[in-house]
């Protein structure tokens, strides 16, 4: 598994919820809609840099063990 995936999608998602500002005629009940996108966008840039250093840290996992096997009983 590609586990540069999530982290390009949310940074795509994080991408797009910007342009909307620009594109559509966005409100938020609770403010700045601007304020509202980069609160998110920085909760979703957060969240990207997690899941890369997660699937960093899997990779050295499965290395770690890579060379491993067993013996079947007889």
């Amino acid at each position: 598994m590609d586990s540069t995936l999530m982290p390009q999608a949310l940074t795509s998602l994080a991408a797009a919820l910007t342009k909307s500002l620009d594109a559509f005629e966005i409100y938020d009940a609770a403010g700045d809609p601007a304020d509202s996108v980069a609160a998110c966008n920085a909760s979703l840039q957060r969240a990207a840099t997690l899941l890369t250093e997660a699937g960093e840290e899997l990779e050295k996992a499965q290395s770690a063990i890579a060379d491993q096997g067993y013996h079947p009983s007889e």
